[in-house]
């Protein structure tokens, strides 16, 4: 019996062994050291551009950080070992191990980072998988961000040597493509808003984002937003009402099982924040909210040079916001305009009656003043200051890499890093 047992000890430990060596067991593998390494990128003679552009972020990645050359060859055939693997299903090399690397067919994007077979595969099911499968392997590996496009706004932590572990996940980014287009549908309360032609706004997004605005004549407008959740092909709502409608109309989005990015502030109490991070969680949708500032390319690389060292070492930040008139300068009662659903814009707010100067100017872009009232808004820190309020919670000090310490000791001695 005792016997028996050992026998079966040994036979579980082999088995667990050859289990571990098909999983790539790659402890204590050297993956760079001293400026030299054996591995080597390999691609699919039949490789897609966007893979080919992925294998040389690697390779420009890795000699930033190691000092060391990894070679980029083309080949259908890899070596047993220390071989990187970027491709999709239509490189045979990822195509043989789809399964394990669960990666399937189909529109939806899938992306795997996996160890195999004495390998490291860098995949994905489409071409832009394997980039991102890329970008994942350098940020949660390696510690590498990209703060701003260029190197004032790169961070690659150099390392003398490094080890490559068991590594297997995989994941499907939340949204089925990613990417901005002048399309959808839109909604507002003034009628006038929704025109396309001779509308100076949507003039100027389309001109900055190089769109066609005749591509936008046949899309759905409405003034009433339930008629746009009711819309069938309508995956996701973009919130940029009035502060006072964020709550309740981002509520009916997660019930109407649509995913949702609401602009800032996400509330005026923080009990209805409570209550719209709950709903979103129980729903399981997908759910953002950012300050535009964070997408401002002259504000970005401001970012970046502040984070990456590039002005010193920072001591101090200062913060200001725009005065604006409390109260509104003219509260005089006003007839409303024809093209305003008065009654809907004020909506769950307390009835008041209406003037141009409590609202948003008519027919004419400028600051509201509805930020002056703090049935609609609670005041212009609250509001407009997120955005200088975000640039100082972006500073280096305050946000950084939990669980890596390494990522977190920036160049020139500058701590932190972005999440």
């Amino acid at each position: 019996m005792r016997e028996r047992d050992t026998m079966f000890h040994k036979c579980l430990y082999l088995a667990v062994l050859i289990l571990g060596v098909a999983h790539g067991a790659f402890a204590n593998e050297p993956f760079f050291h001293d400026g030299r390494t054996d591995w080597k990128i390999y691609l699919s003679p039949q490789a897609a551009p966007t893979e080919t552009f992925a294998a040389e972020e690697l390779r420009s990645a890795l000699k930033k950080i190691s000092g060391a050359e990894f070679e980029v060859l083309s080949s259908a055939e890899a070596p047993p070992r220390r071989a990187i693997i970027i491709g999709d299903l239509n490189n045979p090399q990822v195509q043989l191990r789809a399964e394990a690397l669960n990666l399937h067919a189909g529109k939806v994007e899938q992306i795997a980072v996996s160890t195999l077979d004495g390998r490291l595969y860098l995949a994905g099911n489409q071409p832009r998988g394997a980039l991102y499968a890329v970008y994942r392997f350098l940020q949660q590996e390696l510690g590498v961000r990209w703060l701003w496009p260029g190197p004032d706004g790169e961070f690659m932590p150099a390392k003398e040597s490094w080890s490559l572990p068991n590594l297997e996940y995989h994941y499907k980014p939340a949204f089925a493509y990613r990417g901005f287009h002048l399309c959808g549908d839109w909604r507002d309360v003034d009628r006038w808003r929704l025109a396309i032609e001779g509308n100076p706004s949507a003039a100027a997004v389309a001109k900055k984002n190089q769109g066609d605005l005749a591509l936008l004549k046949d899309t759905f407008r409405t003034t009433d937003f339930r008629e746009l959740l009711a819309h069938g092909r309508v995956d996701a709502v973009m919130i940029s009402t009035p502060d006072h409608w964020h709550v309740p109309i981002a509520l009916a989005a997660i019930k109407a099982g649509k995913d949702v990015a609401l602009e800032k502030p996400i509330r005026l109490a923080i009990a209805h924040g409570r209550v719209l991070a709950d709903a979103a969680a129980k729903a399981k949708t997908v759910f953002r909210t950012d300050s535009n500032f964070r997408s401002e390319p002259e504000l970005f690389r401001a970012v970046s040079l502040v984070r990456t060292g590039k002005i010193g070492q920072l001591k101090t930040i200062r913060m200001s916001v725009p005065i604006y008139p409390v109260p509104a300068p003219n509260e005089t009662p006003m007839p409303v305009p024809a093209d305003l659903d008065d009654e809907m814009w004020q909506g769950p707010a307390q009835r008041q009656p209406y003037t141009e100067d409590r609202v948003h100017p008519n027919k004419k872009f400028g600051r509201p003043g509805r930020y002056s009232n703090r049935l609609y808004c609670d005041g212009m820190i609250c509001n407009w200051g997120h955005h200088p309020a975000d640039l100082v919670k972006w500073d280096p000090v305050k946000e950084e890499c939990p669980g890596d310490e390494e990522a977190n000791t920036l160049v020139r001695g500058q701590p932190g890093l972005p999440p």
